[in-house]
């Protein structure tokens, strides 16, 4: 949605309110943490070499159009006078293969499949591994040499 145009397929211009424009911004990020199509979504963008801010726009973008459907199927089941089915309309989440799961299955899937930069930099961390070589010569250049007891404990590890 475009300032006064509600065509579908229209790029996001900077038109509009501010206040609004920045609660789509923080709910679209908090929606890539809860929402696996979101999380597929953002990866997709990110990948393809999409800034941060450039991708969330496109997942606001997103969210405005579900937020639009579900307003717009409920005010056709309200206006058919069926106040049961208006009420069960709602958002869900789905997997990719469509199938509805609840917020912790979500979540799960996400951290596997979607980690954020700072998780894969975790798993990328390996612990330090030393050769005896390299123990042996730190601690040479070290201002407090470990006592001998304490090396040779290292280095039969090793």
């Amino acid at each position: 949605m475009s300032s006064n145009n509600d065509r579908k397929g229209l790029k996001i211009t900077k038109n509009g309110q501010n206040i609004f424009k920045e609660h789509i911004y923080l709910a679209a990020n908090v929606a890539r943490q809860w929402d696996v199509e979101f999380a597929h979504k953002y990866n997709i963008l990110i990948n393809k070499g999409k800034h941060h801010n450039q991708a969330i726009c496109a997942l606001g973008n997103m969210l405005i159009s579900r937020i639009y459907s579900i307003m717009r199927r409920r005010e056709q089941a309200l206006a058919s006078g069926n106040l049961l089915l208006a009420q069960t309309i709602r958002y869900r989440l789905r997997d990719l293969q469509g199938n509805e799961i609840t917020k912790a299955e979500a979540r799960k899937i996400i951290l596997r499949n979607y980690p954020s930069k700072q998780e894969k930099q975790k798993k990328e961390k390996a612990p330090l591994v030393f050769s005896a070589r390299q123990l042996k010569s730190s601690s040479k250049n070290r201002k407090e040499n470990l006592s001998p007891k304490a090396t040779n404990r290292i280095l039969a590890d090793v």
